[in-house]
């Protein structure tokens, strides 16, 4: 399992299944604001994650719910737990 992938499940408390799919959400929604030379090279960065979950990648960062995901699990990463 990816590094990133293991320190979103321990920190927020997630599944290994919903931090893979955090982690998509979170490298497409960078990838998507970085201009395209820079972006080609995030993959690279984090290295093999696992397949993703179908639509995350494209979708995950601008569906409706998942702006709240994220910042929750960040939140639970980076300062107190809340409920997912």
């Amino acid at each position: 399992m990816n590094e990133l992938v293991q320190i979103v499940q321990q920190k927020s408390g997630l599944s290994e299944e919903k931090s893979i799919e955090v982690v998509h959400a979170i490298i497409g929604f960078v990838k998507g604001r970085l201009p395209a030379s820079l972006a080609s090279h995030v993959d690279s960065l984090v290295g093999d994650i696992g397949p993703a979950v179908p639509g995350t990648e494209s979708a995950a960062a601008s569906e409706p719910g998942a702006a709240g995901l994220l910042s929750s699990v960040m939140g639970n990463i980076f300062g107190s737990k809340k409920e997912v």
